[in-house]
């Protein structure tokens, strides 16, 4: 009788113990050790484990220590452990829930649609460069990029399924994207497989490829740019040519030069018969930084010579009104110039005798 009674007692006090960690409001709301006005079936204050693993072993209280150290390294002692985290103390983030594997590894998967569309609000990524290794620059990203096919695509059903496929719009929307073993051929470290055999693709590390791809591209693309913008200029200096031709000719395109006057006042004019026409020489050094002198040779029977600059736009930048006859030079002081490209032409008369390029570096 005793004996009866000593296990009633230890009945009821675990009774007790049970209802005092584990509640049930009048809605069937249970709650271990809170319970509050929310409408969730279940309340947990503190952390949740749920985990594949049966016990601890023969000696719990040691090994419960040991699993508790793997635990905190994120290591399982057997099988996977799926944890969730609330903050709760001062050491603790405050405001902070975690969800974690043990195995690294946390899938959104059931066995009705296979795995899970997940809707979010944004997502960052770890890539702290102090959590990084053999940190290589990515090359050739364009030639990878154009090696890939994308397509559009439906998924298809589950075919082991017995039951009513819940989400229809996985299976009737149309999506897009690569296939995972085409990728796979060219950057195979971007596919893994679950243990199914389905093969996984990562598209995030497509992001920086692509990034990288486009500066490649906008790299060709300025070459080209700035070839078709010397072809420019040439076309726009020969048209130069063309219309002073015209003007000496009288044509009704050409450029009047007639307002240019040397130091006399005088109108220029042109010489019907020239003795000499006069030569421009590269101008030395070029490129160049500070300073650079122009050399030129002056018939002695010319009425009027000039050396002018012109930008890439055709637009006369400076003009040096020419009075010597024979050999001289112009020295061309860069500070009164930015930057550039420019080109140089020598007029006597009205006349071009010569068109050179100068190349001005700061």
């Amino acid at each position: 009788m005793q004996k009866k009674s000593f296990y009633l007692v230890v009945f009821l006090f675990a009774v007790q113990i049970i209802q005092a960690q584990i509640t049930v409001d009048s809605y069937g709301t249970v709650g271990m050790p809170t319970i509050y006005q929310m409408p969730f079936k279940c309340q947990i204050k503190g952390n949740l484990l749920l985990t594949s693993v049966n016990n601890y072993g023969p000696n719990k209280e040691t090994d419960s220590v040991f699993f508790e150290e793997q635990r905190d390294l994120g290591q399982s002692p057997t099988g996977v452990e799926l944890r969730l985290r609330v903050s709760q103390t001062q050491l603790e983030q405050a405001g902070k829930a975690t969800i974690g594997a043990s195995n690294g590894e946390v899938r959104f998967w059931t066995d009705i649609v296979g795995y899970n569309t997940i809707r979010y609000l944004n997502a960052f990524s770890m890539s702290d460069a102090t959590m990084k290794t053999n940190i290589v620059p990515l090359t050739n990203a364009l030639n990878l990029v154009n090696s890939l096919k994308a397509y559009s695509y439906n998924f298809k059903p589950v075919a082991d399924s017995t039951e009513e496929i819940v989400n229809q719009e996985i299976i009737k929307n149309t999506h897009f994207g690569f296939l995972s073993q085409e990728v796979e051929e060219i950057l195979p470290d971007l596919v893994t497989n679950d243990e199914t055999g389905i093969k996984m693709l990562d598209y995030t590390s497509f992001t920086p490829l692509l990034a990288i791809a486009i500066q490649e591209q906008q790299q060709t693309i300025n070459l080209q740019q700035e070839a078709i913008e010397m072809l420019r200029m040439q076309n726009e200096m020969q048209q130069r040519q063309i219309d002073l031709l015209l003007a000496q000719l009288g044509g009704p395109q050409g450029i009047n030069f007639s307002n240019r006057e040397e130091t006399n006042n005088k109108p220029v004019s042109t010489p019907e018969f020239p003795s000499r026409t006069g030569k421009l020489y590269d101008c030395v050094p070029n490129p160049f930084s500070v300073n650079t002198e122009v050399k030129f040779e002056i018939p002695e029977n010319a009425i009027s010579a000039h050396l002018i600059i012109y930008d890439l736009n055709g637009a006369e930048i400076k003009t040096y009104n020419i009075e010597q006859k024979g050999i001289g030079t112009i020295t061309i002081n860069g500070n009164e110039l930015k930057a550039g490209m420019y080109v140089y032409t020598l007029l006597i008369d009205n006349k071009i005798v010569d068109t050179k390029r100068m190349v001005l570096t700061k």
